[in-house]
């Protein structure tokens, strides 16, 4: 690998840093409204308690069909948590730790017109005015894959990207994996975005394709990089030779650069 090139991927990238494509799928898998890591936690602590759709009811289907718990979530989860945890804290130095559930302030309703009041003391007056809620912090999980979001640009010229980029990527695509999914939807990366702006130069995006398994949702091609580069299914062919073209173009590019 030459040292003007993606410590991910190998493709040609000036400064020899993540590039954009590799940036844009760890995001993705990061951050993803749908499938992102967020998007997962709840749905696997469903399939864990087995109370998702697929699951065998009753006595019947293979002794650890029939078990209290979903050993490959189990497995999934622990391996996700480990995986997010350890590298958010290598990416801050060993300086990031998750938030514990925290509280907030609010006044007795009993008392509408009264104070002001401190928001922590031992006034007994105060105490008398206040009372503390309990607000439960995100999941250990979803606050390690917000701080890496939120670390992108770090993250690019990291030691080791390369060993970063592929452990999250395959850690949360495993935990994807066990999750009950029976009406969600099939994801596909297809390609570069083809889409230029005004100066002809192309979106840096990848072109995913949205496949869902109900028949009332619409399936769609959507690039990551822009919401706003999306296409229909009847778009498919048209846009495909488009993308088609551009990987052609670019290893033309390529060899003749080469």
């Amino acid at each position: 690998m030459s040292a003007a090139a993606c410590p991910v991927c190998n493709r040609p990238q000036d400064d020899g840093i993540m590039c954009h494509r590799c940036c844009t799928i760890l995001e993705y898998e990061l951050g993803d409204p749908i499938q992102g890591v967020a998007a997962m936690v709840a749905e696997l602590d469903t399939t864990l308690a087995r109370q998702g759709r697929g699951e065998l009811g009753g006595k019947g289907g293979l002794a650890n069909q029939r078990a209290g718990f979903h050993a490959g979530a189990s497995i999934a989860i622990g391996a996700l948590n480990n995986t997010l945890t350890t590298w958010a804290r290598d990416v801050s130095g060993e300086t990031w730790e998750p938030l514990l559930p925290r509280v907030i302030v609010a006044r007795y309703h009993a008392n509408p017109r009264q104070g002001p009041f401190c928001n922590q003391c031992d006034h007994p007056t105060c105490q008398a005015m206040r009372v503390l809620i309990p607000v439960d912090a995100d999941p250990v999980m979803v606050q390690a894959a917000e701080y890496l979001i939120g670390q992108i640009v770090a993250i690019r010229s990291h030691p080791d990207a390369s060993g970063l980029h592929d452990e999250l990527v395959s850690s949360i695509q495993q935990a994807r994996y066990s999750v009950d999914r029976a009406a969600n939807r099939t994801i596909i990366e297809v390609g570069p975005c083809p889409e230029e702006d005004e100066e002809g130069t192309c979106c840096p995006g990848q072109v995913f394709a949205f496949i869902p398994t109900e028949d009332d949702r619409p399936s769609r091609m959507e690039c990551k990089a822009d919401a706003s580069h999306k296409w229909t299914a009847i778009q498919w062919m048209r846009t495909g030779k488009r993308i088609l073209d551009l990987i052609e173009k670019r290893k033309q590019q390529a060899e003749e650069a080469a």
